[in-house]
């Protein structure tokens, strides 16, 4: 009989193995569903991006450009995680490359609408005409 000692670190080994399994299949999941996931991740990311730029611009609430930065937030995401993918089996082509550009620039745009979107407004003083 084994001592707990190493009960314990084969259970840990094992929890280990088994994370390691899933984040295996989730990569060959993205790999396998590449023309899928770019077709829907990238128009995804660029529309709610042009989104949230267009509420900066009307003035919108500070509450929606928030929650319009924060979803485009989500796709872009996992645009970069599904890249991360590719390059971990040693794929570093040029679609990889123009993907992750665009996924940070759209993500750098997010970046700086949530952060102007977290600031407080000033308010002007109300002048009272006697």
């Amino acid at each position: 009989m084994p001592s707990p000692v190493i009960q314990r670190l084969v259970s840990v080994s094992l929890g280990v193995r088994d994370r390691v399994s899933w984040l295996c299949s989730l990569s060959m999941f993205s790999r396998e569903h590449c023309i899928a996931l770019c077709g829907a991740l990238v128009p995804l990311t660029i529309l709610l991006t042009f989104s949230a730029i267009l509420l900066v611009l009307a003035e919108a609430p500070r509450v929606w450009q928030r929650s319009l930065a924060l979803a485009g937030s989500l796709p872009a995401l996992l645009m970069v995680l599904h890249v991360c993918s590719w390059w971990a089996v040693g794929v570093v082509a040029a679609p990889t490359f123009i993907l992750c550009g665009l996924t940070v620039i759209c993500g750098a745009i997010q970046w700086v609408i949530l952060k102007r979107s977290l600031t407080p407004v000033a308010i002007a003083p109300v002048h009272v005409v006697s």
